[in-house]
């Protein structure tokens, strides 16, 4: 089940697809929601894990609207529906992290868990796309806070997903272009 691990860290663990879904219905309304896809045997999952909820702890001592949250991917693929669900989602990387956010992205999870509940098939609803996902070992830690500042602060206000979002890959492509440039050098 749905389950926050230890208390002092506050990072929801989830293992299929109804879980993802739930969680998104009631968070990604007002918050980001920060999804951890994982696996117990993958190393650079364990190594990424402390560091990601330490800055899970660091967010949320400074009050911010984002929902912090793990996904273990062997549970998940455990199932035909849950392979499905992963594929939907191109997790085709551990650990990746995406973020989901936006009313769009509730509604879409709110229908989905209510289709998915309707069929008695917890996992066969489609996810709603997540505004942002990217593989991010433990050395790419810089990454996810890069990213996570680029979110802060946003606004739920009409359009304001998809201008941080616009605005979010607009900088990852400069900075592509200047690594590529300086490669090129």
């Amino acid at each position: 089940g749905l389950a926050a691990s230890g208390g002092a860290d506050e990072c929801a663990s989830m293992t299929t697809g109804d879980e993802l879904q739930a969680l998104l219905a009631e968070h990604a309304g007002e918050n980001l929601v920060a999804v951890k896809f994982f696996a117990p045997w993958c190393r650079a999952c364990r190594a990424l894990d402390p560091k990601y909820k330490a800055i899970a702890k660091e967010f949320r001592r400074d009050g911010q609207p984002v929902v912090f949250s793990e996904m273990n991917y062997q549970e998940l693929s455990s199932t035909k529906a849950g392979v499905a669900l992963a594929k939907a989602l191109n997790v085709n990387a551990l650990p990746m992290i995406h973020f989901y956010a936006g009313e769009t992205t509730a509604e879409q999870a709110r229908a989905c868990h209510a289709d998915a509940s309707a069929a008695g098939d917890d996992d066969a609803a489609q996810p709603p796309q997540p505004v942002a996902a990217f593989p991010c070992g433990p050395k790419k830690i810089g990454l996810l806070r890069e990213k996570l500042e680029q979110w802060r602060g946003w606004t739920v206000a009409p359009g304001g997903v998809a201008a941080v979002a616009a605005a979010v890959a607009t900088a990852d492509e400069v900075a592509d272009a200047a690594a590529d440039a300086a490669a090129a050098a």
